[in-house]
C-alpha cells in the first residue's frame, strides 16, 4: 500500500520569495495574470510533491498534476509564457594611428621623429594630397552604431619643411568612410614661413560628430600641403604621435 514519505518541512518562505520574483519578471515580459496564477499553482503542486506533503498520485490530484506538467511543458516549448530575449549591442574601441611607420627600418634614435610617407608640392598654390592612409580592422561597423552623430576624437601632428629657400606653406586634411565622398576636417590653414628645418603643426580633433560620408569603420585619412612658390616645394608628413579614436558597433552599416 502506498504511503507518504516525509522529506522535511516545505520551504514555504523560499517558495513565496521565488514566486514573487517570478511574478515581477513575468509581468515585465507581458505574461497575463491568468497565466501567472496557473504557473503558481503548478509550482505549488510541484513543491508539495517534492516536499512529500502530497506525494501520492490519486484520483483526487492526478488531474492537477497533469495540468501542472502541461503548463511547464508549454513554457519549455514556447507555446505559453514566452519571454523575448533582448540582445544589447556590443561596441569595440578603435585607435587609428595614420602616422605610424613600417616595422622594417621603422625604429629611430631616441629624440628623433618618425612618420608617414611625404607629400611634396609640384606647383604654386595648388594642394598636393598625400596618398590616403586606410584604417581597416578585422571587423566593420558604424561609429557608435549610428548613421550620423557618432563621436570621434584625436590629434593630428604634421611635420612640414621646404625643399629649398623659404617659401610659405599651408596645410589641410580630409577624411571619409571607404567608398564615401571626402569631407574636409581641416580647412586650408593660413600661410606660415618654411625652411629646410622641419617644423611641427598640431591640430586637435575635439569630439567631432560623424556624418553620412564618414560614419563607419573602415575609413581613410589624408593631408594636403601647398607652397606659394613653383619650384621651392613644401614637403609634409603625418607624425607618429597622431591618432583618431572612437568606438564602433561591428556588423552595423
Amino acid at each position: 500500500m502506498p504511503r507518504d514519505v516525509d522529506l522535511g518541512t516545505p520551504p514555504t518562505e523560499a517558495v513565496e520569495a521565488a514566486t514573487e520574483a517570478i511574478n515581477t519578471a513575468f509581468q515585465s515580459g507581458g505574461i497575463t495574470h491568468a497565466q501567472y496564477v496557473s504557473m503558481v499553482t503548478a509550482l505549488q503542486l510541484l513543491d508539495n510533491f517534492i516536499s512529500g506533503s502530497r506525494g501520492l498520485v490519486t484520483e483526487d490530484n492526478s488531474a492537477a498534476i497533469k495540468t501542472a506538467v502541461e503548463l511547464i511543458d508549454n513554457m519549455i516549448s514556447g507555446n505559453e509564457a514566452q519571454v523575448d530575449v533582448i540582445t544589447l549591442p556590443q561596441r569595440e574601441p578603435f585607435m587609428f594611428r595614420p602616422g605610424q611607420a613600417t616595422l622594417a627600418s621603422g625604429m629611430v634614435a631616441s629624440g628623433t621623429r618618425s612618420g608617414s610617407a611625404e607629400a611634396q608640392t609640384d606647383a604654386a598654390n595648388t594642394t598636393k594630397w598625400l596618398t590616403e592612409i586606410n584604417y581597416t580592422p578585422e571587423r566593420a561597423g558604424l561609429i557608435d552604431g549610428k548613421s550620423s552623430g557618432g563621436v570621434v576624437h584625436g590629434q593630428i601632428c604634421i611635420g612640414i619643411k621646404s625643399s629649398a629657400a623659404t617659401p610659405n606653406g599651408k596645410l589641410t586634411a580630409r577624411i571619409r568612410k571607404v567608398g564615401g565622398a571626402w569631407i574636409t576636417c581641416l580647412a586650408l590653414t593660413g600661410a606660415f614661413a618654411l625652411s629646410a628645418t622641419e617644423i611641427f603643426k598640431v591640430y586637435d580633433i575635439p569630439f567631432l560628430l560623424t556624418v553620412t560620408n564618414f560614419n563607419a569603420v573602415p575609413f581613410e585619412f589624408a593631408i594636403g600641403v601647398e607652397s606659394d612658390h613653383a619650384t621651392n616645394d613644401a614637403i609634409a608628413r603625418i607624425m607618429e604621435t597622431s591618432f583618431i579614436a572612437g568606438e564602433f558597433e561591428p556588423g552595423t552599416s
